[in-house]
């Protein structure tokens, strides 16, 4: 792509047309939009690239510069095709993404044996499908002949900008806006498109005749800006910061030692290095839809080799800041791949207490890590002295030092590299298509079990990044000793943003730790915190909507099953079954 781009741009190529698979189109597209090379996207229908569902694989910017022709149907809301209603009458798991494409290929197969009569032959087949009256359904208008034997004779406009629906409705459906019937002279006919209604049992089996749809209510224009507007994280992110500024000086004369400046700055800079831990735990939640509780562990490892390399080995300072998150990169590595790897295939729940078992395993490690190369030593690390520790801040009744005030320069630097990797390299381009379908990306191409031990690797680093950092103000023990109450802060901002969204989980990370600060500052009663993190994570949990995202609409390789399935129908009715039952009652 680096040769090619530059060779279209010098020869003023405005129109380009691919008819390739999409995982070169989303590398392109990608590439197009850094160079911001954005000329018109001709869509060629060829591996689906005229649906919803995988346009949505494209860099937005330049697809939305994309038009064509697609014989797919037109969009239907999702949850709401025959293809859905038909696999939910039989199963009660969620389908898959792909079910809409694959039933439209069986339905035709199902035309073809049911229309062949009982003498099923290729030429009793053909002569079938000849026979099948052209009709206009769901997928568009299909009618067959001699030397026609192809899908649909219906085309309709497509676009790479979105329609009405909004992005919710669209996921998984199939695009289409403006529909267009072939007629026999090979002209073109324009048709309304066809829509969704609530469908009877006849017509999910026989879906020849397209649902009809009442016409919806368009939003007033000013209502949709202003939901825009409330559903913009900078908006939100605002409006909170505006909220405790408007509550500092209330809390600071109602607190009975008031909130001080600097209470509040130490509260960000540690809420900021928490922000950290949250942003590992998201990552890992994305990725294999599981809580970490092996993270503080990980993070142990590291942190305890670089400190006591640093304290025992005097090694200069900025070498063992360094040396940390490199060694919770390699730890979280190998714990993926050693560890992690083997559940893939096991219920969330199981993998879950794999990684507490796992924390018990990394603190025994740590501590024989200690043993070892740091011969005798005390566990527990007091708050020690670095070149930092002599540059002082007075704030009212709190000295900061150079340890205090080093996360403000940098965990800054370290969530623009994050955010850089995840939004512009290939790399986090995968991740977040992994997260958001496991099964789509390892069908696009997707290395999706090297990603996963990357997401893992980073997580580790940043746990260590955030105890190395913090070290030297409070001090370090061995993780065992520790428990998951260090984890709780982490957690909490992280069921705050859903799981979902890092920087969301960096503001509540640092609102959480200025409220601990203030907390220790105005009382003696350490069980005061604990209670306060309970209290968010409950009311986090409690202000949340399922399906939030496309990220809880799909499991991918992870299984979401029971443990036992159920009987089958023709089992249970059995009279032994039924008196097993009744007995156990």
């Amino acid at each position: 792509m680096n040769s090619i781009l530059p060779k279209l741009r010098n020869d003023n190529i405005t129109t380009l047309m691919c008819g390739c698979d999409p995982v070169f189109l989303n590398f392109l597209t990608t590439a197009m939009n850094s160079q911001n090379f954005l000329p018109e996207m001709t869509i060629a229908g060829v591996a689906l690239v005229d649906t919803d569902l995988v346009g949505q694989l494209m860099h937005q910017r330049v697809w939305a510069n994309a038009f064509g022709i697609s014989y797919a149907g037109a969009t239907q809301r999702q949850g709401t095709s025959i293809a859905y209603r038909a696999y939910k009458s039989i199963r009660p798991d969620e389908p898959s993404i792909m079910v809409d494409i694959i039933y439209s290929q069986l339905y035709m197969l199902a035309i073809g044996i049911q229309m062949a009569g009982p003498n099923l032959t290729p030429a009793s087949f053909e002569k079938g499908m000849f026979d099948y009256p052209r009709k206009s359904g769901p997928y568009g208008t299909w009618g067959f002949g001699p030397n026609d034997y192809s899908t649909s004779d219906g085309a309709g406009r497509s676009s790479g900008t979105p329609g009405s629906l909004t992005d919710e409705q669209r996921r998984g459906c199939l695009s289409g806006s403006q529909r267009w019937q072939t007629l026999p002279d090979r002209q073109v006919a324009r048709w309304s498109a066809p829509s969704s209604r609530p469908v009877s049992t006849t017509e999910v089996l026989h879906p020849d005749n397209p649902p009809q749809q009442d016409p919806e209510p368009q939003p007033d224009a000013r209502q949709s800006t202003m939901r825009r507007l409330l559903e913009s994280t900078p908006i939100r992110f605002g409006m909170v910061a505006g909220l405790a500024v408007a509550l500092w000086p209330i809390l600071a004369v109602v607190l009975p030692k008031g909130m001080p400046p600097g209470v509040v700055l130490l509260g960000l800079v540690f809420g900021a290095t928490t922000g950290l831990t949250s942003a590992g735990l998201i990552l890992i939640w994305r990725a294999n839809r599981v809580i970490n509780f092996a993270n503080l562990a990980i993070a142990g490892v590291a942190g305890s080799a670089a400190v006591r390399s640093f304290l025992q080995w005097d090694i200069p300072y900025w070498a063992a800041l360094l040396l940390a998150p490199f060694i919770g990169l390699a730890v979280g590595a190998l714990v993926e791949v050693a560890v992690i790897r083997r559940f893939a295939n096991a219920p969330r729940l199981v993998l879950t207490v794999a990684t507490i078992g796992l924390a018990q395993l990394l603190g025994g490690i740590e501590l024989a890590m200690m043993e070892r190369l740091f011969g005798d030593v005390p566990q527990i690390v007091a708050p020690f002295e670095t070149p930092l520790s002599s540059v002082t801040v007075t704030l009212g009744p709190v000295i900061l030092d150079g340890n205090d005030l080093l996360p403000l320069a940098v965990v800054p630097v370290i969530v623009g590299a994050l955010a850089w990797f995840m939004q512009r390299s290939l790399a986090g381009q995968g991740i977040r298509a992994a997260a958001e379908n496991t099964e789509r990306a390892r069908l696009l191409g997707i290395p999706v079990r090297r990603l996963t031990t990357l997401v893992w690797a980073l997580a580790g680093l940043l746990a260590a990044a955030t105890l190395v950092l913090r070290a030297p103000s409070l001090g370090m023990a061995p993780s065992v000793t520790l428990g998951p109450t260090l984890l709780l802060p982490a957690l909490a901002a992280a069921i705050v943003a859903r799981m979902e969204s890092m920087p969301v989980a960096f503001g509540a990370a640092m609102l959480i730790g200025v409220i601990e600060q203030t907390l220790r500052w105005n009382t003696d009663t350490p069980s005061l915190l604990s209670v306060m993190m309970l209290v968010i994570i409950l009311l986090a949990l409690l202000a949340q909507r399922r399906g939030a995202s496309r990220a809880y609409e799909s499991d991918g390789a992870w299984r979401d099953t029971e443990l036992i399935s159920k009987l089958h129908p023709s089992v249970t009715a059995m009279g032994i079954v039924k008196a097993s039952s009744w007995r156990s009652r």
